[in-house]
């Protein structure tokens, strides 16, 4: 099967490319999209890969996200992972597995195990409501730079009421007087 990145709906999406390169497969589902001349262009071409080539396969995605698919970071009322140097990196709701993998292969060149990875290195896991999840709580150490964007976390979402809940800023705030007083 051929592999390639092509851009659609405004973003740039890896998918298998049919032998008649006639139609696009993405998530390896059953979705598909006519590969029309001039609408739906081909930004990176792969090339034809063994469906057998675990390795090459990961070398692809590796790339991909890399080079077309990386997390923004961004200071805003969301879930997300908070790395060590203190970069926010938002997601949407239940979406913490596929950014993790982003993240694994971006910052660790890995792709498997993406929640753990980042999980050992002190990464937090942030939820919709402003729960930290992080391997253990009770020993964890956040780094000066977590705590500062926690702190911009929570004044980002005490500006922005209209869109702020209650819980996100009170759990955020709860966190942070728990870490502050070990």
């Amino acid at each position: 099967m051929q592999w390639a990145v092509i851009y659609i709906f405004g973003e740039y999406r890896l998918v298998e490319v049919s032998r008649d390169r006639k139609r696009v497969y993405w998530n390896g589902g059953p979705g598909y999209c006519r590969l029309e001349e001039g609408k739906l262009t081909i930004v990176h071409d792969y090339g034809n890969i063994d469906p057998d080539d675990n390795e090459k396969i990961d070398d692809v995605f590796l790339d991909f996200y890399k080079n077309y698919n990386q997390p923004i970071e961004k200071i805003i009322i969301s879930s997300g992972w908070l790395s060590p140097d203190g970069k926010f990196f938002p997601c949407g709701y239940y979406e913490h597995a596929n950014t993790a993998e982003k993240l694994c292969a971006i910052y660790y060149d890995l792709l498997t195990n993406p929640i753990r990875i980042l999980e050992e290195n002190n990464w937090i896991k942030v939820y919709i409501d402003g729960e930290i999840g992080v391997e253990d709580f009770m020993s964890f150490i956040p780094t000066d730079n977590q705590i500062d964007t926690i702190v911009k976390l929570i004044e980002c979402s005490t500006a922005d009421l209209d869109n702020s809940t209650p819980d996100y800023v009170n759990n955020l705030k709860d966190t942070l007087k728990y870490w502050r007083n070990k």
